[in-house]
Parts: C-alpha cells; structure tokens; sequence
C-alpha cells in the first residue's frame, strides 16, 4: 500500500508539473512573439516594395526597405534595389552586400551582373579586384582586356587560349 501511495504521489507531481508547463510554455511563447496585425502590416509593406520593385519605382522600393529594418526578406528588396541601379552603386557597396548574403538565392545572378557592368563601364580597378575568380567568359574577357590594357601579360596566353576555345562570340562584348 506505501508503495501504491509513492506512485500515486509521484504520479500527482507529474501530472501537477505537466499541468504547470502546458500553462506556462504558452503564456512565455505569446508574451516573445510579436502580435499578429504587426507582422500582417510588414507582409504588406513588403508586398508593396515587391510591387515598387516590379515596376521599376525606386523610391517605392526604398521606402519599403526603411520601413522594415528587422524584416527577414528585406535583403530581396535591397537585392533588386541594387539590381536596378548596378552602374551607380559604388563597388564597396555590393561587395559588402554580397559578403553579408553569399548564400542567398540571388547573390551568383547579382554579381555576375555586377561583374559584366563593371567591364562594360570600363571600371577596371574594380573588375580587378573583384572578378579574378570570376568563370564566366564575358568577365574573363574583360579582365583579359583589362591586362593587355595595362601591359601585364604574365600568365595571359593560357587565359586567351581558354576565351578563344570557349566558342562564345567576342562581338558580344565589343572586341
């Protein structure tokens, strides 16, 4: 009988602490999260500065981007902000935004087309320091053209072998 009174009384302190828990995870839970008309009214300013960037508004996008500085898709608004206006956004700028969001699925496509502008625009100091690692042609070609430019031919004949077997045509980028 002492023992069927240990279990019970061990039982009831188990029953007691599940009941405890059951009532203090949701009270510790709902008192962290934030409330459900706030981040209703981030959904919609994000969708606002989705549609600003789809439309080309800038400004849109921008205020977007200010109203929602701990908003966990704000990088995509950034990303297409930057996208936008790739020819006026000093190199320093999108180097750092790409180190702080590599994974992201928007970085290769970014940079990339970061990468080709600044050939385009003749931006060889920045080309140089931040596309030699670069395997796509057209900004391999560009940083060819950057070398002969400057006079350094060390290690080039390999590089143009490589462009001239790639089979991409030169005109593309205005040899």
């Amino acid at each position: 009988m002492l023992k069927s009174m240990q279990a019970r009384g061990q039982y009831r302190w188990l029953i007691i602490l599940l009941l405890a828990l059951a009532v203090a995870i949701p009270a510790v839970g709902v008192a962290g999260a934030e409330p459900l008309g706030e981040r209703e009214r981030q959904r919609e300013i994000f969708r606002q500065g989705w549609a600003a960037a789809g439309r080309g508004d800038q400004t849109g996008l921008l205020l977007a981007i200010g109203a929602l500085p701990d908003y966990p898709l704000v990088p995509y608004l950034e990303y297409e902000l930057l996208r936008q206006r790739l020819d006026k956004v000093p190199a320093a700028v999108l180097a750092n935004f790409l180190a702080r969001y590599p994974d992201w699925s928007f970085a290769a496509t970014l940079e990339l087309a970061w990468l080709r502008s600044l050939g385009q625009r003749g931006e060889d100091e920045a080309l140089l320091r931040y596309g030699p690692d670069s395997a796509d042609p057209e900004v391999r070609c560009y940083l060819a053209l950057t070398r002969i430019a400057r006079q350094e031919y060390d290690g080039l004949e390999d590089e143009i072998e490589f462009l001239w077997l790639t089979g991409r045509s030169a005109k593309k980028i205005g040899v």
